[in-house]
């Protein structure tokens, strides 16, 4: 059984490392700046 925990804010940035290397980029387009896609940021 997995537990789930609350998110320690030193968690944050790596948080958004994780959110930016999911979004989708079609093969051959550039990635958006990582400062438009952040949650915490």
């Amino acid at each position: 059984m997995s537990k789930i925990r609350d998110l320690m804010p030193s968690e944050y940035d790596q948080l958004d490392d994780f959110l930016y290397e999911a979004v989708f980029t079609a093969p051959g387009e550039l990635r958006p700046p990582r400062d438009k896609i952040t949650l915490f940021g």
